[in-house]
This record gives structure tokens, sequence and C-alpha cells, in this order.
């Protein structure tokens, strides 16, 4: 078993949870409120000012069977991208089960 993170916008939350339940991954954990950065460094331009800011972004957590991981990867990835390379990325890592 392996525990898959994807760090995902908040306005991508929605269309990753129905991809994943689509395509049979019924559970899922969503932690909102998980400021980061990422292409952009953490600045942000408003009226061309540049600013220091985290950005708002969500962490999505499914524990998925070892050879379903690239599956998993595969429909969570299309459906959480807005656009840049930065705006989804994951991680998985073992996951100890009794």
């Amino acid at each position: 078993m392996k525990l898959v993170k994807a760090v995902v916008r908040e306005d991508e939350i929605n269309d990753a949870l129905e991809a994943l339940v689509a395509a049979g991954f019924t559970g899922a954990t969503v932690y909102r409120n998980a400021g980061g950065m990422g292409g952009e460094s953490g600045v942000v331009k408003i009226r061309g000012r540049s600013y220091e800011a985290l950005l708002p972004r969500a962490v999505i957590e499914v524990v998925a069977a070892g050879e379903e991981v690239d599956r998993l990867t595969a429909v969570i990835m299309p459906s959480a991208r807005a656009g840049g390379p930065a705006t989804a990325g994951y991680s998985s890592c073992p996951c100890w089960t009794p």
C-alpha cells in the first residue's frame, strides 16, 4: 500500500475528487488551507507591486495499492492542472498496514 499526496490549487479540488470517484478511487482525505508556493516563488503581483505570500493550496491524500499508484496519478494530475507546470504535484510513500 502507498500513501499518495497531491498538492493542488483550492479551486481545483472538486475536479480532482470527481475524477478520482469516476476512476473508482472512493476514499480520499482533503486538507484545505495548506499554503504553498511553486514556480511563482511565493511572489504575487497586485497593481504592479510585488508581495510575498503563500498561495492557497489543498492536499489530497489517497491510500492505494502499489500497482495502482501510476493509474491514480494519471487520474489526478490532469484534473488538477490549471494550465501551468506548477499548479499540481504529488508524492508517494510506503504506507504501514496492520
